[in-house]
């Protein structure tokens, strides 16, 4: 299972690149406290439902927990790519078409579901990403679990300590 916590955590993309996204289709990012609000449902999950007592039980109920959050966004990934690859294809096909007969009506329809078909791509990549979110979420309340190690909300300052070494002066 060490290996499917560390692909969680490796599978989501870059935030910046996902943003750039969402900004050129005027598409809405998913909330800035998804990895928090998943976190905590996923812990709520585990103290609940998977079995206390170290084990081959619980260890199975964990790897179920994290392969359910793995899939979804394994599948979401795999949708966005292969949207992209067909509105690459049509929009493609727009320009051939252009080159070959010019402008006319049935250019304009193709173009506009060309369109059509990039902007669902760019939101299909926008969704993945929130599954990869949740994903490495719930990895990490796995990862936790494991070791016998409650979930906790992390705080901004404790974040700043994790990445910085030292907490943001005034933050």
């Amino acid at each position: 299972m060490p290996e499917q916590v560390a692909k969680a955590f490796e599978g989501v993309p870059d935030v910046r690149e996902v943003g750039n996204i969402a900004e050129a289709f005027q598409l809405e990012m998913p909330s800035q406290d998804l990895r928090d609000q998943v976190e905590a449902s996923v812990a709520a999950f585990v103290l609940n439902n998977v079995p206390p007592e170290k084990g081959a039980r619980r260890e199975a109920a964990l790897r179920d927990l994290l392969a359910t959050y793995a899939e979804r966004a394994e599948t979401a990934a795999e949708v966005a790519r292969d949207a992209w690859v067909t509105a690459e294809a049509s929009q493609e096909g727009v320009v051939l078409r252009q080159q070959e007969q010019g402008t006319d009506a049935a250019l304009e329809i193709l173009s506009q579901r060309a369109n059509d078909l990039t902007e669902q791509a760019a939101q299909l990549t926008i969704t993945a990403y929130g599954f990869s979110v949740e994903r490495s979420a719930a990895a990490r309340v796995v990862a936790l679990a494991q070791r016998g190690e409650e979930w906790k909300p992390t705080s901004l300052r404790e974040a700043e300590i994790a990445v910085f070494g030292l907490a943001v002066v005034g933050g």
